[in-house]
């Protein structure tokens, strides 16, 4: 692995050329490319499932969509100016949890 320099000490180039063709890295781009699908096809209702995952869509689908709708997500690229405003919201819909149960 070690082109050039030191045996101690791995070089930027030498650990990107590593990194690039890891298992690490393939991984992480696919959790990425799934992440950049969207929530729109999270919605999707579970085709060639139970019973059970129907009743679990039905009774999530109403706290999904509120969540979604409501509360940027801030992952996405271009998003991360509204980390206060989701943060905000988070908070806002906790103490509405809270003051519910009271």
């Amino acid at each position: 692995m070690h082109k050039t320099g030191d045996k101690e000490q791995v070089s930027f180039e030498e650990f990107s050329e590593w990194y690039t063709h890891s298992l690490i890295y393939e991984n992480q781009k696919k959790r990425v490319l799934e992440e950049q699908e969207g929530f729109c096809q999270s919605l999707g209702p579970p085709l060639g499932e139970g019973c059970g995952a129907w009743i679990k869509y039905i009774i999530l689908l109403p706290i999904i969509l509120t969540l979604s709708l409501t509360i940027p997500d801030v992952r996405r690229p271009g998003l991360h100016k509204w980390c206060y405003v989701s943060f905000f919201f988070c908070q806002l819909r906790g103490l509405v949890v809270i003051l519910s149960l009271w």
